[in-house]
């Protein structure tokens, strides 16, 4: 959704622009700041699902932002076509020789860059808190085909993505990203942790799970409880490594990974 523009005042400056704030995702041309997954299995895209029109408004207890006096911040046209993800939610079913692992991919917008109605730190919360509505099998959950309903409570998931949120630092709500951590399907007994990220931040407790420079855990991988996690961690070599300068200059954000390996019955 980044860049496509939506026709109305989203930002409330008095001006409609067809790009920036105005987007149905913060962008200046259709895709910019967008994401993709790569995978050497196949991707199957029958069985894949995607929630990029998914209304806002039509989450289960949407966290909608208000005017300083109460009011609602969006009006109902604007509702009326603002989708909950600023780029996109997929279910991508991946066929690793013969057993199907759900990759649930998302990149919720920065909990910043917007005022005191705190618009982008609302929609973060529920763009986080859709996946959890989507592993409890929530009903009021349709997809971009008219489909309805979450993910089935047998299926083997990985959720994947900058996340752009923390549960001990930063501007975000926190509820969006622990409710998900809690969620009873949600692996969470192993965070991937780097030394580069406790040298990065030597006086700052947790550091060392910290997947950005600056200094939050905002990006995840987070598999089902029934995958069996043989490795984790984040890349980001010591000071000492001969590629800490290169990841330094590649992004402001690290890789993160886990070796799993699939439970057959």
């Amino acid at each position: 959704n980044t860049g496509i523009p939506s026709g109305r005042d989203l930002n409330k400056d008095g001006l409609v622009s067809d790009e920036g704030s105005d987007a149905l995702g913060y962008g200046f041309f259709p895709g910019q700041y967008g994401m993709a997954v790569l995978s050497r299995f196949p991707i199957d895209l029958k069985l894949s699902r995607t929630f990029q029109q998914f209304l806002w408004k039509d989450l289960p207890n949407a966290k909608l932002p208000k005017h300083a006096d109460g009011s609602d911040w969006f009006d109902l046209e604007d509702l009326a076509i603002l989708p909950l993800s600023s780029k996109s939610h997929w279910d991508l079913s991946i066929d690793i020789e013969g057993q199907t692992i759900h990759c649930l991919c998302s990149h919720p917008t920065p909990p910043v860059f917007d005022g005191k109605e705190k618009r982008n730190a609302c929609r973060n919360h529920d763009e986080i808190r859709f996946w959890t509505e989507y592993l409890s099998q929530n009903n009021h959950i349709y997809d971009d085909l008219g489909q309805y309903g979450g993910l089935d409570r047998r299926a083997s998931f990985v959720i994947l993505g900058d996340l752009n949120a923390s549960i001990n630092e930063g501007d975000s709500f926190s509820g969006g990203i622990g409710g998900l951590l809690a969620h009873t399907r949600v692996n969470n007994d192993v965070t991937p942790l780097s030394e580069g990220a406790r040298q990065h931040s030597p006086n700052i407790d947790y550091a060392e799970y910290h997947t950005a420079n600056w200094r939050v855990r905002a990006d995840y991988v987070l598999p089902s409880i029934d995958l069996l996690v043989l490795n984790s961690g984040v890349y980001w070599p010591n000071l000492l490594d001969s590629m800490s300068s290169i990841v330094e200059t590649a992004s402001d954000h690290r890789l993160v990974f886990i070796d799993i390996e699939l439970i057959t019955s």
